[in-house]
């Protein structure tokens, strides 16, 4: 055989080697089940734009995939390994905006084992959150503020007393400089 045709063959030969080992890993991860769950929260349409939804993995507890919950207040998560158990909501609510009852609230939802395949598990979670009504606050008294001036002017008079009485238990002397001195340069010629 000539070296032409044995490189011919080696290059055959190698070209089939990737195509079943490329065919193997495709059926290796076909093979693996999925996980798809949808689901629904009951909460304020305008704070959805605030709530993300998270499916956890089971093992390490770490977020394995989140997404912001849309105006329909729905979700949905396709291809999920079999290994995350958990879907929770996360709230990025403006505070002085929005309060969260957390009594009324069910923010995470366990993945029952019999979603797998073709069932798609569906979840319910609800947020249950008012809007603060944007009235004005009632205007604190001015007591704290009092208090903070009388402390801030107390505790100054004893920084001060301090200081002095520090110096004079070293007692330092007063450095203090001596007056320049005119000094006349004749030369002596």
């Amino acid at each position: 055989m000539s070296m032409r045709g044995s490189a011919t063959i080696t290059l055959i030969a190698a070209g089939l080697l990737a195509f079943l080992t490329a065919t193997s890993c495709v059926f290796v991860v076909c093979a693996q089940e999925t996980l798809s769950i949808a689901g629904s929260v009951s909460v304020a349409l305008n704070a959805s734009q605030y709530i993300d939804v998270q499916v956890v993995h089971g093992s390490t507890g770490a977020v394995f995939r989140s997404q912001p919950l849309d105006a329909t207040r729905s979700f949905s998560f396709t291809g999920l390994p079999l290994t995350v158990n958990e879907v929770r909501l996360f709230l990025r609510l403006p505070e002085r905006r929005f309060r969260l009852d957390r009594a009324a609230s069910s923010l995470s939802a366990r993945i029952p084992n019999v979603a797998s395949g073709d069932d798609v598990a569906w979840l319910h979670l609800t947020a249950a959150v008012e809007e603060v009504s944007n009235a004005v606050p009632e205007k604190r008294p001015q007591g704290g503020s009092v208090l903070t001036a009388v402390v801030t002017v107390t505790s100054m008079a004893l920084a001060a007393v301090g200081r002095h009485r520090l110096l004079s238990l070293l007692q330092l002397p007063n450095f203090k400089l001596s007056k320049p001195r005119k000094v006349i340069v004749t030369s002596g010629g």
